[in-house]
């Protein structure tokens, strides 16, 4: 279970990315929203592809951004945008259902990931973090960051131990309260999707 320490350490960790994760994403999204509309492309079927080309997009304003400290990883494949410092990692994606984490499916890299094995080995330090990103009902970018500690099914509630949001300043995101969790939360999924290597769906960001 994360200790008051542990969370802290990561609030430390991913504050530099406030502002410019926050700032890339609501640029990235305008962009690609902008680009759906311009060709006509608006109906509720296109939106996994706004979301495809705004994780391009981020990838393309992070490399110019300063992340004080954290590096955006090389693409391998279908734009992951995976950022490093250390030992630590962090996977930027879009929630999947509305609100919801998104499960690791059937990729086995995917899965190891979100089991975060190090952490038993090198602690805190080697957490592979989930930054979730969605859109408020004002239709602002909302970011969450979480340590997945296992695999899920459909159905089945998500397994974190750490899950706070990211704020659009380091300001308020260090006067956050820690809240212990008991290693999942309840968070209903309709289905899985894989985006990891291997995998062509395309729907989750």
């Amino acid at each position: 279970m994360a200790t008051h320490a542990d969370q802290q350490y990561l609030i430390d960790a991913v504050g530099p990315l406030c502002a410019p994760l926050h700032k890339s994403l609501e640029r990235a999204r305008s962009i690609a929203e902008a680009h759906f509309l311009e060709h006509g492309m608006n109906e509720a079927e296109d939106q996994c592809g706004v979301t495809h080309l705004t994780r391009f997009h981020l990838r393309s304003r992070l490399r110019v951004e300063h992340l004080g400290g954290w590096t955006l990883v090389q693409n391998r494949m279908n734009g992951q945008v995976l950022l490093r410092q250390g030992m630590l990692k962090m996977r930027v994606l879009h929630e999947w259902p509305k609100d919801g984490i998104p499960a690791p499916g059937s990729n086995e890299a995917r899965i190891h990931y979100w089991r975060n094995p190090d952490v038993g080995l090198y602690g805190v330090e080697a957490s592979q973090l989930v930054g979730v990103w969605g859109l408020t009902e004002q239709d602002e970018i909302d970011i969450r960051i979480v340590r997945t500690v296992g695999r899920w099914s459909t159905g089945q509630a998500a397994k974190v131990d750490i899950d706070f949001p990211l704020s659009r300043t380091w300001d308020e995101l260090a006067n956050l309260e820690f809240k212990p969790s008991t290693g999942s939360i309840d968070v209903v999924l309709p289905f899985e999707r894989d985006e990891d290597e291997g995998d062509a769906d395309t729907a989750r960001g």
